[in-house]
């Protein structure tokens, strides 16, 4: 197992080259009196983003490629790489008016407030992709606008008014808007998937609508799922399809939210009918040519230690797992084009199945991102005997999956 506490590799890195996470590796949440909060992997640039109280964000710092930076103590976080500066979407509203802070990479330090590059009066928003940047007004009306990120100027909007409405008290005034913009993402047609959260009778979603803007066309993509609500958790690193969160289902769907097929149930099992609505936790993700290759996400390990572990959404792995969860045969047209690490995982989830308790901590962290794992009933009664509870189908799949395993080492 190998973790990362500012690994020389990391600090050595050149500036054209990719950051490269042994597919192992596991981040201690807690370091010392601070939290990490979160931590950013863009091309060459490790960003680390340390704070006290993750809630308040109040005493914080960040290190760029193990090396302290100057942050002003603020809780910056979404770092988005413009040319030779990151921006940080945090906001500090003065009159009405927005101030964001830019890392110098040439300077290697944060230009001042009074040299900000952006001041506007709505709040900028970075993409689910992290490859754009846009703002929503949600008053009277409902605009997404998207912004160049040269210039940060409005190159398109779009109007989804007549999809969001409004509170009224008893006298017909307007008390807040029960709808909002909660997640976009920019597809590479330069078309959008937007999600729209809605409440009706409380102060919380009661049901989520999709959409895909292609052009000037607005499509309502509800009708392609039969629950209140369906909410986007994982883009995959080629951006063709997204892993979805339908109540306590997670279903893969394509960019048209045409239904892929299944995974397993991803958060912790409460009780015997809650799941965990807040798992898992997003605390950054790891970009490469403007591709999400991996995203950080809470888990634990047997000891109770808290960790963050780079979750990498591969479509095909997470098809194959529920596939094996459910007691089915595999074949060789579910496991074309997995690696290693993937087969490692697929072939170690049919012990995970019947409670298996792993030596390695990072499929300990791995497997208690998924329901089935991360149950109230199993914790604390994890077994090395589970051989005796293997179905037939399970053999034959594990011994499968070693095969291909030992043909790939070849």
């Amino acid at each position: 197992m190998k973790y990362l506490v500012f690994l020389l590799c990391i600090i050595q890195i050149n500036a054209l080259a990719q950051i490269q996470l042994p597919k192992d590796t596991l981040f201690y949440y807690q370091k010392g009196n601070y939290k990490y909060s979160k931590i950013y992997g863009i091309d060459s640039l490790f960003i680390e983003i340390y704070t006290r109280n993750v809630y308040s964000g109040k005493d914080s710092f960040i290190h760029i490629n193990g090396s302290h930076v100057d942050s002003t103590s603020l809780y910056l976080t979404n770092p988005f790489k413009i040319d030779d500066k990151i921006f940080f979407n945090h906001k500090l509203k003065k009159d009405s008016s927005y101030f964001y802070y830019f890392y110098d990479l040439k300077k290697m330090k944060f230009i001042p407030k009074k040299q900000s590059l952006i001041t506007t009066n709505e709040e900028i928003y970075i993409d689910y992709s992290y490859t754009g940047l846009y703002t929503k007004e949600e008053d009277d009306k409902f605009i997404l606008s998207i912004l160049s990120s040269e210039n940060f100027e409005v190159i398109k909007e779009i109007d989804l008014t007549k999809y969001g409405r409004w509170f009224k008290d008893k006298n017909g005034n307007k008390v807040g808007p029960n709808a909002e913009i909660t997640e976009v993402i920019f597809l590479e047609d330069n078309s959008f998937l937007i999600c729209f959260g809605v409440s009706i009778e409380s102060a919380y979603y009661e049901t989520y609508k999709t959409f895909l803007v292609k052009k000037d066309e607005i499509i309502d993509l509800s009708n392609k799922y039969d629950v209140s609500w369906s909410q986007f958790y994982f883009l995959s690193p080629d951006r063709k399809y997204i892993k979805v969160r339908e109540k306590s289902n997670y279903i893969i769907r394509d960019l048209n939210y045409n239904k892929v097929g299944n995974g397993l149930t991803m958060g912790r099992q409460r009780t015997k009918s809650i799941i965990s609505p807040f798992a898992p936790m997003h605390r950054g993700v790891l970009i490469f040519n403007h591709a999400i290759q991996s995203y950080f996400i809470t888990s634990k390990v047997a000891s109770g230690a808290s960790v963050l572990v780079p979750y990498k959404f591969i479509p095909q792995l997470d098809l194959t797992m529920y596939k094996a969860h459910k007691n089915n045969k595999l074949t060789e047209e579910d496991i074309e084009g997995l690696d290693l690490y993937a087969l490692g995982i697929l072939r170690n989830s049919i012990f995970a199945k019947y409670n298996y308790a792993f030596n390695s901590e990072f499929y300990q962290a791995y497997f208690n991102l998924f329901a089935f794992y991360n149950h109230y009933e199993k914790k604390g009664k994890r077994t090395k005997n589970v051989n005796d509870k293997l179905t037939d189908t399970d053999k034959a799949n594990v011994a499968f999956v070693l095969k291909a395993e030992k043909k790939l080492k070849e």
